[in-house]
């Protein structure tokens, strides 16, 4: 894990990678798609989440709930370089958080911010299909925690949405046999799941980028066949959302005024 506090004006930012980072940020590549198909937006564009520094390619950890630089924040007001490197430590938090407003007419009726944490995690590696020994009933899966985000102290709260999503080799979108194979593969060790999920993936052919894909379980509905539909077509269903939204609670303890730092203090 390395870091780096970068000088941008009059404020100082803290971006930050790791091993995960390449793979993270190619299964990003069509997060304008995500987002359009689910009827969300950022205020900001997406591509603010990331830069390149030295070669390489940094998360501002603004967006992420599992790296802390906090030790480090007490040495910021004494440094006085454009650039200086830190190294951050991991936290069991969701990748993503990112601020996002609902379109008008959606079915998650919210005048104010939505925040939707991801979690990106791979299906296949070397060709192989990679399965969880927890199943379906994997945090990637039914909800990591997403306390550790400052986003969380804008005023109204905003709610939160949590979905996992899948990608193929070195954050490669999978190909449709890929998709179906994996699901295959769960059914066939895990079976059916019991808890609340959501589970998302960008699928590409021969031919280009075929768009996002998803799935969902609600710990309530039994007897609900499980299968991939077009997010297009899940963005219409109101259980999805409903699903969305329990699985953003899942792993969130919220204390009343609680902030970043307390959230911080809470996982030391």
């Amino acid at each position: 894990m390395k870091g780096y506090h970068v000088k941008e004006q009059h404020r100082r930012k803290s971006w930050v990678r790791d091993t995960n980072t390449d793979a993270e940020v190619a299964s990003l590549t069509y997060l304008p798609e995500l987002l359009s198909a689910l009827g969300l937006a950022m205020p900001v564009p997406p591509s603010v989440i990331t830069r390149d520094i030295e070669g390489e390619t940094f998360f501002d950890i603004l967006y992420r709930c599992d790296f802390n630089a906090r030790q480090n924040i007490h040495q910021i007001e004494k440094i006085f370089s454009v650039k200086e490197a830190f190294t951050p430590e991991w936290v069991p938090g969701a990748d993503l958080a990112l601020p996002v407003l609902a379109q008008e007419n959606h079915l998650v009726s919210d005048n104010h911010y939505l925040l939707l944490g991801l979690d990106l995690f791979s299906a296949v590696e070397q060709g192989e299909f990679r399965l969880s020994p927890q199943g379906w009933g994997d945090n990637h899966l039914t909800g990591k925690d997403m306390s550790a985000s400052e986003f969380l102290e804008l005023k109204p709260r905003p709610a939160c949405l949590y979905a996992g999503v899948l990608h193929g080799d070195a954050g490669q979108p999978l190909s449709p046999q890929q998709l179906l194979g994996w699901l295959e593969r769960m059914r066939q060790v895990h079976g059916q799941p019991s808890s609340t999920m959501v589970l998302l993936a960008p699928v590409a052919e021969v031919s280009g980028f075929s768009g996002w894909f998803g799935l969902y379980q609600r710990k309530e509905v039994t007897g609900k066949a499980l299968q991939w539909q077009s997010l297009s077509m899940l963005a219409q269903d109101a259980h999805f959302w409903e699903a969305m939204k329990e699985t953003g609670l899942a792993h969130n303890v919220y204390v009343s005024s609680m902030g970043a730092n307390t959230a911080y203090r809470g996982r030391e």
